[in-house]
């Protein structure tokens, strides 16, 4: 009910003072565990990638964002997931491969905080262990923008990464940053295409 209502809320604003374009959402599988791993400009970012997702997508957020009772209790009710970003965390490891091996869908950021540019070198290998353990596919997105009032928000969605050569055997941490490296080099592509 409150995410229905916060869709709604959220697609009126963003309507109303900016363009919505979207791009490539039939690459997104319609059902099975997906990752949609994205670039991170803004506070906005998830707003948006969750607003024009056709599926439920729980987005993973920095555990600090939960630390206020209020918004930590609003951010889980709209189905985020708190992540230590300074250390490995088994309790988002767990919540994030549940939601992808129970079939659902998990937004992460590629380059795992806010960053004005895109580095497809700035890989984190997080979202690889991610696809792996969670049998996902991994779609890469692009958010194209400046955020001013007004302006277009582009939103592309290339095609599921090919991790085949990387499922089904012991990875190690090269392997993962290599699988990471791929993706982010898929994101680096729809970043290439333009408005």
């Amino acid at each position: 009910m409150l995410l229905r209502f916060g869709k709604i809320i959220f697609w009126i604003y963003y309507h109303l003072f900016y363009r919505l374009r979207v791009v490539g959402w039939e690459n997104v599988p319609k059902a099975g565990g997906v990752i949609l791993c994205s670039n991170h400009i803004s506070y906005n970012d998830p707003i948006v990638l969750c607003l024009v997702s056709k599926r439920v997508v729980h987005m993973v957020a920095k555990k600090q964002l939960f630390t206020n009772r209020f918004f930590g209790f609003l951010l889980r009710k709209l189905n985020a997931i708190p992540v230590n970003r300074e250390k490995a965390d088994m309790a988002t490891y767990k919540a994030v491969t549940k939601v992808l091996l129970d079939g659902g869908v998990v937004g992460i950021f590629s380059q795992g905080t806010r960053m004005k540019d895109f580095d497809s070198k700035d890989a984190k290998a997080g979202v690889a262990l991610f696809a792996m353990k969670g049998s996902a596919d991994v779609v890469p997105v692009y958010i194209d923008t400046t955020y001013r009032f007004f302006s277009r928000i582009t939103v592309r969605f290339g095609k599921p990464v090919d991790l085949e050569a990387y499922r089904g055997v012991k990875l190690k941490t090269e392997g993962l940053a290599e699988a990471a490296d791929k993706i982010m080099g898929e994101i680096g592509k729809l970043a290439e295409k333009g408005a």
